[in-house]
């Protein structure tokens, strides 16, 4: 169950940074964090693989 914030944070929800950190922890964690890539568009995809490889084993 998501708690909503009241005041100056009303509307959003609480909690979606923890999730996202978790999620991220969790990626470099099974799937390493180093890049070995050199030009910036290898990176890129270097990056990209990670989050799809992620989406797939969570399925």
């Amino acid at each position: 169950m998501k708690r909503v914030l009241v005041g100056s944070q009303a509307g959003r929800v609480y909690g979606q940074p923890a999730q996202v950190e978790t999620t991220h922890s969790m990626m470099k964690r099974n799937l390493g964090e180093a890049l070995r890539a050199h030009r910036p568009e290898n990176r890129r995809l270097e990056q990209l693989l990670p989050v799809i490889t992620h989406n797939v084993m969570i399925l």
